[in-house]
């Protein structure tokens, strides 16, 4: 009834002889009226079979059709929201947040000169997210030579701020 050619060494292409056509009809004609299965994971029957016989070149031949159930739908892929890049301004205020008593200690000549560094280590740590290098002890060491041009500033006060602040900065990371 059918006869195939291969084409180029994985695809087959089947083709219907003509005596057969009529046969094949009937089948495709009796698989179409059967029941379609709500559930494709879930069918009552794992094979059904349909047997009749068909009218072949004045002959009565057997013909077993199974039809197999729908293979189950691929799981959706859990859609995860883009991931926003992280803003100059957010890690600048990230940098400036609880520090403004100590910026108004600053004497004015010197507090141009801190608000300098501090933009360029905002920079310089959005930088190093860009490229993913970033790490939390060039972090903390940013951070910390940036407080210690803070004049009288206690060597505690330093370590928790930049601990503090490289903890927040790591976190909107995590976050985005």
């Amino acid at each position: 009834m059918l006869y195939w050619n291969k084409i180029n060494n994985s695809n087959f292409n089947f083709k219907i002889m003509p005596e057969a056509k009529e046969a094949v009809d009937k089948i495709r004609k009796t698989l179409k009226e059967l029941p379609k299965v709500e559930d494709p994971q879930k069918p009552e029957k794992p094979v059904e079979e349909i047997s009749e016989k068909v009218e072949l070149a004045g002959k009565n031949v057997p013909v077993r059709v199974e039809t197999m159930p729908a293979p189950p739908a691929p799981e959706a892929e859990e859609i995860k929201p883009e991931k926003q890049e992280i803003t100059l301004e957010q890690i600048e205020g990230i940098l400036s947040a609880g520090l403004e008593s100590a910026y108004l200690s600053i004497p004015k000549k010197d507090s141009p000169k801190f608000k300098k560094a501090g933009e360029d280590l905002a920079q310089q740590i959005r930088n190093l997210i860009a490229k993913g290098t970033l790490n939390s002890n060039t972090l903390l060491g940013g951070i910390r030579t940036w407080l210690r041009l803070i004049p009288r500033a206690n060597e505690n006060f330093i370590e928790q701020e930049a601990k503090n602040k490289a903890g927040q900065i790591l976190e909107l990371l995590e976050q985005s």
